[in-house]
């Protein structure tokens, strides 16, 4: 690369960091590396990565290519690598996942998971009975994925993808919309894709707008972990909620994340969200082997939630 390449691609940065999704010029700081939107209430980035993280051409050196899941992710957040990641996702995440989506439609919806990574989420998704389907930007992402777990996976941003509009039931944005330059775009492409009734679930961040960073730091507060420069956006709950109603998802259901002491979890749809009740979920799950399966990793699921809220009710009692 030259140096007026390097110029050229430091100065689209500066461009995109000096105005948040929503339109408003940025000046207000929140730490060493964010912009805080007065009109939102998101953080913006103002160092993002210089290479383009809405598609990888160079699947060597583009940020979002191989690299970034054999070496980035041990290195930078301390995570398993790609082919742990595909066996441990499975009994915490994915089952999470899974659990919120059985809430909302049943198989044989059509679902797209849109940054699938290692196909974790689809295989499951799949072994319930759903028709699912996932995409990401790495070749190198994409094939892993589709050897480990035999999962259709498309290769490059949704923008790119050969779907017909009004198709999808449902779309899974599960730690996505952080890492994306023009999340409001990305968020309206993908209503195109949904039926009236569809609904896009979202995992993200969740960003405490009454908190100064400086209070953030003496509180030692977990969510500082997500203050890196791949996330271009750190949404608040009231920023994420104006996020999808800017894209015309006027129907939103907020619900406790996995990990809710950080990160937030949503269902955005244009008609109203319904769910669905649990006895009607575990009629369609014993039909087959596959599904009766898949309802006993939902029960493990739910006794681990039980004894998990157990512990943190004793432990209150005795600092009480």
């Amino acid at each position: 690369m030259t140096d007026d390449s390097v110029m050229t691609s430091e100065n689209h940065n500066v461009a995109m960091a000096s105005r948040c999704w929503c339109g408003r010029d940025l000046s207000l700081r929140f730490g060493p590396d964010y912009f805080l939107c007065e009109g939102c209430q998101t953080l913006v980035s103002r160092s993002p990565p210089p290479q383009s993280s809405t598609s990888v051409i160079d699947d060597q050196q583009d940020f979002y290519g191989v690299n970034y899941w054999t070496t980035h992710q041990i290195d930078s957040t301390r995570v398993h690598d790609v082919d742990l990641r595909s066996r441990s996702d499975l009994a915490d995440r994915c089952v999470f996942w899974l659990e919120r989506l059985l809430q909302l439609k049943l198989p044989p919806a059509k679902v797209l998971e849109i940054g699938s990574g290692n196909g974790a989420f689809v295989h499951l998704m799949r072994l319930a009975g759903f028709d699912a389907s996932g995409s990401d930007l790495s070749p190198w992402v994409c094939g892993f994925a589709s050897r480990t777990f035999e999962v259709p996976i498309a290769c490059g941003p949704v923008e790119g993808l050969k779907i017909d509009p009004g198709s999808l039931d449902v779309i899974v944005l599960m730690d996505v919309i952080e890492h994306v330059p023009d999340p409001l775009s990305m968020l309206r492409k993908c209503n195109e894709l949904l039926k009236p009734d569809g609904i896009i679930l979202i995992q993200t961040p969740c960003f405490d707008d009454s908190t100064s960073f400086e209070d953030m730091c003496e509180a030692k507060a977990k969510f500082l972990v997500h203050l890196h420069r791949e996330h271009l956006q750190l949404f608040s709950r009231s920023s994420v909620q104006l996020l999808c109603q800017r894209a015309g998802l006027q129907n939103i259901e907020s619900t406790p994340a996995l990990f809710d002491f950080y990160d937030q979890f949503l269902a955005a749809g244009r008609s109203a969200i319904r769910k669905i009740e649990v006895e009607i979920r575990d009629r369609f799950l014993v039909q087959t082997p596959e599904t009766r399966t898949v309802l006993a990793m939902l029960d493990l699921h739910l006794r681990l939630k039980q004894l998990i809220q157990k512990h943190r009710t004793l432990l209150g009692s005795k600092v009480a």
